[in-house]
C-alpha cells in the first residue's frame, strides 16, 4: 500500500486527499471523531464526536458534578472500609500477642463480630453489594 495514497476522512467530515500516513493524525483533530467525555470514569455515559464535546461539557456541568460526587462517595466508603479492616486486623494481632493459648477462639469471634458490624454499617452507607465475610484461620 502506498503511504502517500490520498484517502477521504474515515469519519466523513469532508476532508479529502489525506495521505494514508496522516490519517491517524487527522483523526486526532477530526471534528467527527468519536471521543469520550472526560467524566466517563465518574460515570458519564455520553457518546460524542469531537465537535460536540464543548457543548456537552457546558450543558452537563451540573450532572458531571453530581456523578463526580457519587464516585467520590464510593471511594470514600471504600477507604472507610479499608481503614476499618486495618483496625480489625490490628485488634486481631493484639489478641494473638496477648494470649496465644486462646487466640483461635477469641480471634475468630472478634473477627466475625467486627466483619458483621462493618458489613452492616457499609450496607447502610452505600448502595453497593454487601461485603463478604472473610474468615481467618490462625490455628496451626
Amino acid at each position: 500500500k502506498c503511504p502517500s495514497y490520498p484517502l477521504d476522512c474515515p469519519n466523513n467530515c469532508g476532508a479529502r486527499g489525506i495521505k494514508r500516513t496522516e490519517v491517524d493524525q487527522h483523526r486526532r483533530e477530526c471534528p467527527l471523531e468519536p471521543v469520550e467525555c472526560p467524566f466517563k470514569e465518574a460515570g458519564c455515559q455520553a457518546k460524542l464526536v469531537r465537535n460536540e464535546l464543548d457543548s456537552h461539557m457546558t450543558a452537563n456541568q451540573q450532572q458531571h458534578v453530581l456523578t463526580l460526587m457519587a464516585a467520590f462517595r464510593e471511594v470514600k466508603a471504600e477507604l472507610r472500609a479499608s481503614k476499618t479492616m486495618q483496625e480489625v486486623i490490628a485488634a486481631d494481632v493484639a489478641i494473638i500477642q496477648q494470649s496465644p493459648e486462646k487466640q483461635s477462639s477469641d480471634l475468630a469471634l472478634t473477627s466475625i463480630k467486627s466483619q458483621l458490624e462493618i458489613n452492616n454499617s457499609l450496607r447502610l452507607q452505600c448502595d453497593g453489594p454487601p461485603l463478604t465475610i472473610r474468615m481467618i484461620n490462625f490455628s496451626h
